[in-house]
């Protein structure tokens, strides 16, 4: 007989799922959680990398203590060392106090390094010695501080690419790769949408002031019809917005879901000159060819916009490198 509280973890807010590939990650994130290794997430951006993390910390020994997170791609390479591992007064100038870091911050916690992909080979080569030596160096001071922090890495790349293009290094990357868990993208889970949008409308109602009760199985329907990019980012923005524009009490519906909430895949229009969203549900998906449609929609964006990606990537709701690996999958100049 299955053991029913193999898959019970504490969660962070919004982790929710019933689907198995979601029972697949409580399980791998209540048998890593425990070990003191280091791990590697990947997933798509919006599909909740942060709240895994979050999840291993806070089944782990560690529970009760920081949990720090350094987004790479927001700190300039030239601030890196400075805001990871902290300075002196007088190390550099503009250095008028003593500062700590993110290291010494996280000590005795976890340290989760979000978007480790957008680091410097220069800062990669820190963050390895970091991991191997367990140990770190203020900037203004010799001396070396020992770091007793559990390091956590996430990423939206393919780290096995960057490596080819030698923007990743091969050697970090073994390193982190040694525990990883893949974490799978909405599509590959719609069953988890109709729970995921009725408790993002709970909670933007109470949020709100407003008594939206939910969603109707309606507009959970067409919902559970579409692609979502964005991932569960993209589904909770979708509602939330949603939730703002809804006029009456109960149970948000399809009409509430203004051109402005949907995406522009969603507001479509077809010969009758009705929203696709309207007519999801009748789509033959048994000869439904997913990877044509994402074609057509990355060709008609970029022609719109002229062949500017980063103007394509904005007309679709995509960030422009995801839509660039995307082009570059599907062979589209």
């Amino acid at each position: 007989m299955a053991d029913k509280n193999k898959h019970t973890i504490k969660k962070p807010d919004n982790m929710l799922g019933e689907s198995p590939a979601m029972h697949q990650l409580f399980d791998e994130i209540r048998k890593i959680a425990a070990v003191p290794t280091t791990v590697l997430i990947q997933g798509e951006s919006g599909t909740g990398k942060e709240l895994v993390a979050r999840a291993l910390h806070e089944n782990g020994p560690r529970c009760d203590q920081p949990f720090m997170v350094f987004n790479c791609s927001a700190i300039p390479d030239t601030l890196f060392e400075s805001e990871m591992f902290g300075h002196h007064r007088g190390a550099f100038t503009g250095a008028v106090s003593q500062q700590a870091g993110f290291v010494a911050a996280a000590d005795g916690g976890t340290l989760f390094l979000d978007e480790i992909s957008e680091l410097s080979l220069g800062s990669q080569a820190k963050i390895l010695r970091l991991m191997e030596q367990k140990t770190y160096q203020s900037l203004g001071k010799a001396n070396e501080k020992h770091a007793d922090v559990r390091l956590l890495a996430a990423t939206n790349q393919p780290l096995e690419s960057l490596i080819d293009q030698e923007r990743f290094r091969a050697d970090l990357y073994y390193r982190l790769n040694a525990c990883r868990i893949d974490i799978p993208p909405l599509r590959e889970r719609r069953e988890d949408i109709p729970l995921l949008a009725r408790y993002f409308a709970r909670r933007a109602a109470v949020e709100m002031g407003k008594r939206v009760t939910g969603v109707d199985d309606h507009a959970v329907q067409i919902l559970s019809g579409y692609s979502f990019p964005g991932n569960v980012r993209e589904l909770r923005n979708m509602v939330e917005c949603a939730v703002i524009h809804c006029e009456h009490d109960g149970l948000l519906r399809n009409d509430d879901f203004l051109e402005s909430c949907r995406s522009r895949r969603m507001g479509f229009k077809n010969e009758a000159n009705k929203p696709v969203s309207d007519t999801v549900a009748a789509w033959p998906l048994d000869t439904f060819d997913f990877q044509e449609v994402e074609k057509r929609l990355y060709k008609a964006a970029l022609a719109r916009s002229d062949g500017n990606i980063s103007a394509a990537a904005r007309l679709l709701g995509l960030d422009r490198s995801r839509l660039r690996r995307r082009l570059k999958a599907l062979a589209i100049a």
